[in-house]
């Protein structure tokens, strides 16, 4: 019966895989919020500019255009803030992707391990059997010799 050694090692590695898969797809989906958020200032944005140039065309206060205006930088501010965030979560989440590659690289190691343990199990245990089968021929043939 095949034991291997480093099981528990091998167990714990798998855990810490899925932990850091775990932490990834978290991630993952804080930065889609945050691309999400950032599209949807730059929606609002762009809906806001169209409504400015219609707005040419019509005779308004000048108050209505300085409120939309100061709207506009506002939300350029708030753009240019959710572009950083973005671009942290981004750096965040190839992080994570590179402790995930680790974790994942660790395991195939101890795999691959556990792999060449077991075919020298299994050719020893070929061996050991060939030898008693031999050992048995062998006790046959000193019996039919006497």
């Amino acid at each position: 019966m095949f034991t291997y050694k480093l099981e528990s090692v091998l167990e714990y590695r798998k855990n810490m895989e899925e932990q850091k898969l775990a932490e990834f797809s978290s991630q993952e989906q804080n930065l889609r919020k945050a691309e999400d958020a950032l599209q949807s200032i730059s929606d609002e944005r762009e809906k806001l500019s169209e409504e400015l140039k219609g707005l040419q065309n019509m005779s308004c206060d000048g108050r209505d255009i300085a409120l939309m205006m100061t709207y506009a930088d506002e939300l350029q501010n708030k753009e240019k803030k959710q572009q950083f965030v973005v671009q942290k979560e981004r750096i965040l989440l190839e992080e994570k992707r590179q402790l995930l590659f680790e974790a994942v690289t660790k395991r195939k190691i101890l795999e691959a391990h556990r792999q060449k343990q077991f075919e020298t199990y299994r050719t020893d245990e070929i061996l050991a059997e060939r030898r008693q089968t031999d050992e048995i021929a062998i006790q046959r043939f000193v019996k039919r010799e006497q």
